[in-house]
């Protein structure tokens, strides 16, 4: 708890150990499918490309793509470009909630 208590008062200085947002912000990202799109990504370990998870998720790759640019934006999966295609995993560390 003192980790999640400093984390909360100074986010910058612990960036890799947890993740610090906002209600509003989690207001923004958690919707169903979103948080589909996240087990799906867990359960894998990773997903090598966007069109993969939105047919596993059997979804529009416009909107899984959308989708993953929020939470990435969050910091809740990684993004890796190569080319066209974009690799994701998932970020695995706490959430806390402040």
């Amino acid at each position: 708890i003192d980790v999640a208590e400093a984390a909360a008062r100074h986010p910058a200085k612990y960036p890799d150990e947890i993740l610090v947002l906002a209600p509003a912000q989690v207001r923004e990202f958690v919707t169903e499918e979103r948080t589909r799109l996240l087990d799906a990504i867990r359960k894998r370990g990773s997903i090598e490309s966007i069109g993969e998870l939105a047919d596993v998720l059997h979804r529009a790759i416009s909107r899984v793509s959308a989708d993953v640019a929020i939470l990435e934006k969050h910091g809740l999966v990684h993004v890796e470009r190569k080319g066209k295609t974009k690799r994701v995993s998932a970020q695995h560390r706490p959430i806390l909630v402040w």
